[in-house]
Protein backbone atom coordinates (compact mmCIF):
# COMPACT_ATOMS: atom_id res chain seq x y z
CA UNK A 1 0.00 0.00 0.00
CA UNK A 2 2.50 2.65 1.00
CA UNK A 3 4.13 1.66 -2.26
CA UNK A 4 1.29 2.35 -4.62
CA UNK A 5 0.98 5.63 -2.35
CA UNK A 6 4.14 6.18 -3.01
CA UNK A 7 4.39 5.67 -6.59
CA UNK A 8 0.84 8.22 -6.92
CA UNK A 9 2.38 10.78 -5.16
CA UNK A 10 5.78 11.32 -7.22
CA UNK A 11 3.75 10.94 -10.25
CA UNK A 12 1.19 13.94 -9.17
CA UNK A 13 4.50 16.02 -7.97
CA UNK A 14 6.23 15.15 -11.29
CA UNK A 15 3.03 16.24 -13.22
CA UNK A 16 2.81 19.33 -10.75
CA UNK A 17 6.60 20.31 -11.66
CA UNK A 18 6.00 20.43 -15.12
CA UNK A 19 2.17 22.16 -14.98
CA UNK A 20 3.40 24.79 -12.33
CA UNK A 21 5.30 27.24 -14.65
CA UNK A 22 2.19 27.48 -16.96
CA UNK A 23 0.20 28.30 -13.87
CA UNK A 24 2.39 30.76 -12.49
CA UNK A 25 2.74 32.46 -16.10
CA UNK A 26 -1.05 32.51 -16.46
CA UNK A 27 -1.60 34.14 -13.35
CA UNK A 28 1.10 36.39 -13.75
CA UNK A 29 -0.66 37.23 -17.66
CA UNK A 30 -3.77 37.80 -15.28
CA UNK A 31 -2.57 40.61 -13.32
CA UNK A 32 -1.24 42.28 -15.90
CA UNK A 33 -4.20 41.87 -18.43
CA UNK A 34 -5.95 43.26 -15.31
CA UNK A 35 -4.13 46.33 -14.51
CA UNK A 36 -3.92 47.07 -18.02
CA UNK A 37 -7.75 46.91 -18.70
CA UNK A 38 -8.44 50.08 -18.99
CA UNK A 39 -5.96 50.36 -22.12
CA UNK A 40 -7.35 47.39 -23.69
CA UNK A 41 -10.91 49.47 -23.66
CA UNK A 42 -9.32 51.98 -25.69
CA UNK A 43 -7.83 49.24 -28.15
CA UNK A 44 -11.10 47.54 -28.76
CA UNK A 45 -12.86 50.80 -29.22
CA UNK A 46 -10.84 51.25 -32.45
CA UNK A 47 -10.54 47.41 -33.45
CA UNK A 48 -12.52 44.71 -33.17
CA UNK A 49 -10.71 41.36 -31.12
CA UNK A 50 -11.16 38.86 -28.93
CA UNK A 51 -10.62 40.13 -25.22
CA UNK A 52 -7.44 38.02 -24.89
CA UNK A 53 -6.10 38.95 -28.20
CA UNK A 54 -6.87 42.75 -27.98
CA UNK A 55 -5.45 42.62 -24.09
CA UNK A 56 -1.85 41.31 -25.76
CA UNK A 57 -2.32 44.29 -28.82
CA UNK A 58 -2.36 46.38 -25.42
CA UNK A 59 0.15 45.18 -23.84
CA UNK A 60 2.62 45.73 -26.87
CA UNK A 61 1.73 48.93 -27.61
CA UNK A 62 2.18 49.90 -24.05
CA UNK A 63 5.94 48.52 -23.99
CA UNK A 64 6.51 50.11 -27.47
CA UNK A 65 5.50 53.01 -25.85
CA UNK A 66 7.09 52.62 -22.48
CA UNK A 67 10.41 51.82 -24.74
CA UNK A 68 9.88 55.29 -26.77
CA UNK A 69 9.50 57.03 -23.81
CA UNK A 70 12.93 55.39 -22.05
CA UNK A 71 14.88 56.57 -25.23
CA UNK A 72 13.22 60.14 -25.47
CA UNK A 73 14.43 60.60 -21.83
CA UNK A 74 17.99 59.81 -22.54
CA UNK A 75 18.10 62.49 -25.50
CA UNK A 76 19.60 66.31 -24.63
CA UNK A 77 15.87 67.55 -25.21
CA UNK A 78 14.10 64.88 -23.15
CA UNK A 79 16.64 64.72 -20.35
CA UNK A 80 15.49 69.03 -20.05
CA UNK A 81 11.94 68.12 -20.01
CA UNK A 82 12.20 65.16 -17.43
CA UNK A 83 14.38 67.31 -15.22
CA UNK A 84 11.85 70.14 -15.23
CA UNK A 85 8.56 68.29 -15.05
CA UNK A 86 10.20 66.54 -12.03
CA UNK A 87 11.53 69.74 -10.48
CA UNK A 88 7.97 71.38 -10.79
CA UNK A 89 5.71 68.64 -10.90
CA UNK A 90 6.47 65.00 -9.69
CA UNK A 91 8.53 65.52 -6.78
CA UNK A 92 5.11 67.05 -5.56
CA UNK A 93 3.61 63.68 -5.30
CA UNK A 94 3.51 61.98 -2.28
CA UNK A 95 6.27 58.66 -2.50
CA UNK A 96 7.12 59.63 -6.01
CA UNK A 97 10.79 60.12 -5.00
CA UNK A 98 10.60 56.64 -2.82
CA UNK A 99 9.64 54.92 -5.86
CA UNK A 100 11.78 56.80 -8.51
CA UNK A 101 14.93 55.20 -5.93
CA UNK A 102 13.44 51.34 -5.77
CA UNK A 103 12.87 51.89 -9.57
CA UNK A 104 16.45 53.04 -9.90
CA UNK A 105 17.78 50.26 -8.07
CA UNK A 106 15.94 47.20 -10.00
CA UNK A 107 17.16 49.29 -13.33
CA UNK A 108 20.90 49.74 -12.64
CA UNK A 109 20.42 46.50 -11.07
CA UNK A 110 22.11 47.65 -7.83
CA UNK A 111 20.54 45.65 -5.25
CA UNK A 112 21.02 42.12 -6.60
CA UNK A 113 24.73 42.43 -8.00
CA UNK A 114 26.60 41.03 -5.12
CA UNK A 115 25.38 38.40 -3.33
CA UNK A 116 26.95 37.41 0.30
CA UNK A 117 26.58 35.27 3.34
CA UNK A 118 25.74 37.05 6.11
CA UNK A 119 26.19 35.99 10.02
CA UNK A 120 23.24 38.20 11.52
CA UNK A 121 24.01 37.52 15.44
CA UNK A 122 27.81 36.94 16.24
CA UNK A 123 27.07 34.24 18.95
CA UNK A 124 25.42 32.47 16.40
CA UNK A 125 27.24 30.10 13.03
CA UNK A 126 24.28 30.18 11.52
CA UNK A 127 25.02 32.16 7.96
CA UNK A 128 22.02 33.88 5.47
CA UNK A 129 22.45 34.24 1.94
CA UNK A 130 20.95 37.79 1.16
CA UNK A 131 22.42 40.36 -1.01
CA UNK A 132 24.48 43.66 -0.47
CA UNK A 133 22.16 46.18 -0.76
CA UNK A 134 25.03 49.10 -0.16
CA UNK A 135 28.10 49.89 2.17
CA UNK A 136 28.51 52.13 4.86
CA UNK A 137 32.02 53.47 5.20
CA UNK A 138 32.05 55.61 8.26
CA UNK A 139 30.30 53.09 10.24
CA UNK A 140 31.76 50.12 8.79
CA UNK A 141 28.50 48.03 8.46
CA UNK A 142 27.18 46.83 5.25
CA UNK A 143 23.25 46.75 4.37
CA UNK A 144 21.95 43.76 2.76
CA UNK A 145 18.69 42.66 1.95
CA UNK A 146 17.98 39.10 3.40
CA UNK A 147 15.29 38.11 0.77
CA UNK A 148 12.77 35.22 1.56
CA UNK A 149 12.23 31.89 0.20
CA UNK A 150 10.87 30.55 -2.31
CA UNK A 151 9.44 33.90 -3.37
CA UNK A 152 12.64 36.38 -3.49
CA UNK A 153 10.76 39.61 -4.48
CA UNK A 154 10.23 40.01 -0.40
CA UNK A 155 12.82 40.39 2.22
CA UNK A 156 14.37 42.63 5.25
CA UNK A 157 16.60 45.29 4.91
CA UNK A 158 18.87 44.27 7.77
CA UNK A 159 22.40 46.46 8.43
CA UNK A 160 25.55 44.45 9.79
CA UNK A 161 29.20 44.57 10.45
CA UNK A 162 30.81 44.11 7.29
CA UNK A 163 33.62 41.94 8.60
CA UNK A 164 30.60 39.73 9.43
CA UNK A 165 29.54 39.81 5.61
CA UNK A 166 31.55 37.54 2.90
CA UNK A 167 30.71 38.34 -0.78
CA UNK A 168 30.31 35.40 -3.18
CA UNK A 169 31.05 36.88 -6.83
CA UNK A 170 32.07 33.53 -8.33
CA UNK A 171 28.87 32.04 -8.69
CA UNK A 172 26.74 32.21 -11.74
CA UNK A 173 23.75 33.78 -11.62
CA UNK A 174 21.69 30.48 -11.61
CA UNK A 175 23.41 29.26 -8.96
CA UNK A 176 22.90 32.28 -6.74
CA UNK A 177 18.87 32.41 -7.30
CA UNK A 178 18.81 28.44 -6.98
CA UNK A 179 19.91 29.33 -3.26
CA UNK A 180 17.07 31.05 -2.94
CA UNK A 181 14.22 29.93 -4.96
CA UNK A 182 15.02 26.53 -3.99
CA UNK A 183 14.63 26.90 -0.11
CA UNK A 184 18.35 26.25 -0.53
CA UNK A 185 18.28 22.93 -2.13
CA UNK A 186 21.77 23.18 -4.02
CA UNK A 187 23.92 23.75 -1.59
CA UNK A 188 25.77 20.85 -1.29
CA UNK A 189 26.81 21.55 -4.80
CA UNK A 190 31.05 21.48 -4.14
CA UNK A 191 31.49 25.37 -6.13
CA UNK A 192 28.48 26.19 -3.68
CA UNK A 193 29.95 24.46 -0.31
CA UNK A 194 33.64 25.36 -0.91
CA UNK A 195 32.25 29.16 -0.85
CA UNK A 196 30.60 28.36 2.24
CA UNK A 197 33.48 27.00 3.71
CA UNK A 198 35.33 30.33 2.98
CA UNK A 199 32.63 32.47 4.38
CA UNK A 200 33.31 31.08 7.92
CA UNK A 201 36.70 30.39 7.47
CA UNK A 202 36.58 34.72 6.89
CA UNK A 203 33.84 35.36 9.71
CA UNK A 204 35.67 33.71 12.07
CA UNK A 205 38.89 35.18 11.10
CA UNK A 206 37.45 38.50 11.56
CA UNK A 207 35.97 37.81 14.70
Amino acid sequence: MQKILHYFTKSILSGLVIVLPFGFLWWIWGVISGTIEPFTGFVLSYITLPEEIASFVAFVILLSLLFLIGKFVQTTIGRFVHENLEKWLLRRIPFYETFREILSLWRDKRIFQSFALAQLNENSDELVPCFVADENPISGTVTILHVTSPNPTTGFPRIVPKERVYKIDELSTKEKWNIIISCGSGTSNPIIDKQIKRAYQHIKKSA
